[in-house]
């Protein structure tokens, strides 16, 4: 109850003429907290400090949501957010002590340089406030496509970057995907620089089948078909290595070829036999392949 008066309070200091507009607005509060027996009336608190919130200038208002970003019983100086905001020490402290003085934000007066923090309460209503934006960020950063698309245009340090300088508020979200999601970039985001571009999705079946990124990948895996034309002319036949890595295929071209599985890239071409070549197999160790053709020759 004393934040909500403290809202309230800074509110009249601009609009002294609305003390009867706020006194019924808490009356009328006050009334719905006692009838449903709540210790604490956040029905309240919520729309005085949106009354506070809602008479700051726009620029003002997308400063304040910026502020979601501090730690629980975390206080800083106005030069960390003069680096958040990209402003000047002097400029940060006007507008931290106009969120002072509406009761949006407290100053601890004690310290030199002066710090600043968020009650609990108010670290909820921003964190309601900037919900939708949260959200798509946590849609974004624990899905695989994303990290695909980022890291085809921005490469991994960007993408690395990310996890790092969102992690503590991805963290709230759910701090074990986090970690998995940095992790796998960490292991290898070196091949995410490597041209042609790598298959993520089969880099991302390589890791543990307890993680986020591996059950994204395996989805990605069963719904995605991959369709090879090895030859101009018919297929007798064909067969994947024991590592399920390539593809052998032979026919009537008189040809042997080998094809990755995850992309259809072709490894190797031969010459095998002089007539169609009927069938192939790999060796038990995948180094070998044994093929058979109508020329009567292995």
């Amino acid at each position: 109850f004393p934040l909500v008066v403290s809202l309230v309070g800074a509110l009249l200091r601009e609009f002294p003429d609305r003390w009867a507009y706020y006194l019924q607005l808490l009356q009328r509060k006050q009334f719905r907290r006692i009838r449903k027996s709540s210790s604490y009336d956040y029905d309240a608190l919520d729309q005085a400090m949106d009354a506070s919130f809602q008479v700051l200038p726009k620029e003002e208002q997308q400063l304040y949501r910026d502020l979601t970003v501090l730690e629980k019983d975390v206080k800083v100086p106005a030069k960390v957010l003069s680096v958040l905001w990209d402003l000047e020490p002097e400029e940060v402290e006007d507008i931290l002590q106009h969120f002072v003085n509406k009761s949006l934000l407290f100053r601890d007066s004690h310290q030199r340089p002066h710090l600043y923090y968020l009650h609990d309460l108010q670290l909820d209503f921003l964190a309601e406030q900037n919900r939708a934006q949260i959200e798509e960020l946590f849609s974004l950063m624990f899905s695989l496509d994303w990290v695909i698309t980022k890291a085809r245009v921005v490469g991994p340090a960007d993408l690395i970057n990310d996890y790092v300088e969102h992690g503590a508020m991805l963290d709230r979200e759910n701090s074990e995907v986090r970690g998995q999601f940095q992790e796998f970039l960490s292991l290898t985001g070196h091949r995410l620089d490597e041209r042609p571009f790598p298959d993520v999705v089969q880099l991302a079946l390589a890791q543990p089948q307890t993680s986020e990124v591996h059950r994204q990948a395996l989805l990605q895996a069963r719904t995605t078909a991959l369709v090879v034309q090895p030859h101009l002319g018919s297929i007798y036949s064909a067969c994947f290595s024991h590592d399920g890595a390539k593809i052998a295929a032979c026919g009537a071209s008189k040809t042997l070829r080998v094809f990755k599985s995850t992309s259809g890239e072709k490894l190797l071409e031969i010459q095998a036999h002089d007539d169609e070549v009927l069938c192939c197999a790999f060796s038990p160790d995948d180094r070998l392949l044994a093929t058979c053709s109508s020329d009567h020759k292995v």
